[in-house]
């Protein structure tokens, strides 16, 4: 069974660029963060082998980078959209195991289960306290028994309580609002570091997504029960906190630094109580930095971008690849497409913005330029756009909440830019044979 950690030694051998080792002992308190701003514009993994105060260490910036969320599918960035969607389709079922299970080499009950003991750390001044950020939440639905993986944000409280804001109002709102309705705690168990594939499909918002997570990985996850609750987690995961969401009391939580880049200070206000924690020997707490860090945008966004590519693509063929750039904190998009018959463009423009209603802005080019290098798109965009004739402007339409600058009903206006050529101009952009290329690149290899 494929883990958290022999996904990181597969990126040590494939991409080993891409993997940094601190050896030097960090603070919890905005630290482990510092080092992920200096080194952002190289935007590898950070292996932080020694917190002060704790023998657990600390891995940050896993999915930050598509090739590297494409690894762990087997695949490479380019192919990603349609790999995803091919392994999405199956579902695989998940298989139940013994307590010989590696999350149970540990079982903390009692006194000692500590959240203190973990090494949470706080990201940024102003955030309300340290944060769990990895932890998906597993529940099962209280009338039908189907599990669902869900992210939420969990602030330590104290040695047995976290706070936890479920915003989304997805499923897992939806299953503390059953549970609410009967009068009974919602049981949780919180896995902490997994395989990519798990973390991948907890993104997806959907409802069973261990068989998702099969079908991602390629083989059967294998689970195991809690031992306080009544909730299957990952055998194989690094740590799991397990407990209750109560159904009768509220707490302060927050801010946070959300997704947008801003602080948030929403909150449902709920409360879990913690039963018990497990983990493996020598356990690695995985950390995903918050606000607009790449790997939270990609790990949020990742795979409902490939969902929407092949829902927009299936109408219009002519659509050639999408790209949301981690730098417009999901409200960019940037399409290219072979504009046939004149005025597709435009058409597919519109269905990509009703199917995802974060886009804000997007800006579409011609199927000769590629949307993932965006310092081509915006060549495009200044050379064969014209502001009086190819902006559309939809004035009223569905935003998300945590956009700083909706209204409170969460109603934005939106801009579709068409940065297609003119199509009464012959345009011919300076071109090297690929041979050459091929050669230049065979050569810089063998310097580099």
């Amino acid at each position: 069974m494929q883990d958290l950690r022999t996904y990181l030694e597969r990126v040590k051998t494939s991409l080993p660029r891409q993997f940094f080792v601190v050896k030097d002992e960090v603070s919890l308190e905005y630290e482990t963060t510092a080092y992920w701003q200096v080194l952002r514009e190289h935007n590898p993994i950070i292996l932080f082998e020694k917190i002060r105060g704790y023998e657990i260490p600390i891995v940050e910036n896993v999915f930050g980078s598509v090739e590297r969320m494409a690894l762990a599918l087997n695949t490479k960035r380019e192919d990603f959209y349609n790999q995803f969607m091919e392994r999405y389709s199956r579902k695989i079922e998940p298989i139940s195991v013994s307590k010989a299970s590696p999350v149970k080499e540990n079982i903390l009950l009692g006194e000692k289960c500590d959240l203190t003991r973990l090494p949470i750390p706080k990201h940024f001044m102003q955030d309300g306290g340290r944060y769990i950020t990895s932890g998906v939440i597993c529940t099962k639905d209280p009338e039908t028994g189907i599990p669902n993986l869900s992210f939420a944000r969990l602030q330590l409280k104290t040695s047995k309580k976290l706070g936890v804001s479920l915003h989304s109002r997805g499923h897992l709102w939806e299953s503390f609002q059953k549970a609410k309705k009967k009068g009974v705690d919602l049981p949780v168990g919180i896995f902490i570091g997994a395989h990519p594939s798990l973390y991948i499909a907890a993104s997806l918002r959907e409802t069973d997504e261990y068989k998702t997570a099969g079908g991602l990985l390629g083989e059967r996850i294998e689970l195991i029960g809690c031992e306080t609750v009544d909730v299957d987690v990952p055998a194989h995961a690094e740590i799991v906190i397990e407990g209750k969401i109560r159904h009768d009391l509220e707490e302060d939580e927050g801010p946070f630094s959300e997704f947008t880049g801003y602080l948030s200070g929403r909150s449902t206000r709920n409360v879990i109580e913690v039963s018990a924690i497990t983990h493996r020997s020598s356990p690695i707490y995985l950390d995903i930095v918050p606000s607009n860090s790449t790997e939270h945008l990609l790990l949020g966004g990742l795979a409902r971008h490939a969902r929407t590519f092949q829902r927009v693509k299936s109408v219009f063929p002519q659509v050639k690849n999408i790209n949301w750039p981690t730098w417009g904190s999901h409200f960019v998009a940037i399409m290219s497409i072979k504009d046939e018959p004149l005025g597709v463009s435009d058409l597919a423009a519109r269905l990509l913005m009703s199917l995802d209603y974060y886009i804000k802005l997007l800006i579409v080019v011609d199927e000769d330029v590629d949307p993932w290098d965006e310092k081509e798109s915006f060549w495009a965009l200044v050379t064969r756009f014209q502001p009086l004739e190819d902006i559309e402007i939809v004035k009223r339409s569905m935003g998300h909440l945590l956009d700083p600058s909706v209204d409170p009903s969460g109603v934005t206006s939106k801009v579709i830019i068409n940065a297609t050529k003119r199509k009464w101009l012959s345009e011919n952009k300076p071109a090297i044979p690929e041979d050459i290329i091929k050669k230049v690149l065979l050569k810089l290899g063998k310097t580099l």
